[in-house]
């Protein structure tokens, strides 16, 4: 900004109050980490699906739950579409999940836009 006015400026201080749909105020401080027991802190953390409604969202069957597992490719044409991102996001990040996996998965190339690869795979081994 400094610079399209022709003068220097700076910024002193600047604080991320939300996130998506996160707020600041329903964060839990990290000094309270080392003093908070197990239990109360498994009560405290959001379960994956929270961030559904910041991301577009697909349902996968067994068979690509497996596949995603094993850290391949998946098509875009056998997911069932959950919902569209609420927030707008440059990450292109897109949720696939089912009873047992949750995958952050990326567009495999720009050449083909219908085909996923996960980036980041959390794997519920209690859906058995």
């Amino acid at each position: 900004m400094g610079q399209l006015l022709g003068c220097g400026a700076y910024v002193s201080e600047l604080k991320r109050s939300s996130c998506g749909p996160f707020e600041l105020d329903n964060a839990l401080d990290a000094s309270l980490l080392e003093h908070i027991s197990k239990e109360d802190l498994l009560e405290k953390i959001l379960p994956p699906e929270s961030v559904c409604p910041a991301a577009t969202s697909y349902i996968c069957g067994v068979e690509d739950a497996e596949r995603l597992i094993n850290g391949l490719h998946v098509p875009l044409y056998r997911l069932k579409r959950e919902n569209f991102a609420e927030y707008s996001s440059t990450s292109g990040n897109i949720i696939v999940r089912s009873e047992k996996i949750f995958s952050i998965c990326k567009f495999k190339d720009q050449d083909d836009p219908y085909v996923l690869l996960p980036a980041v795979n959390i794997i519920n081994d209690r859906s058995n």
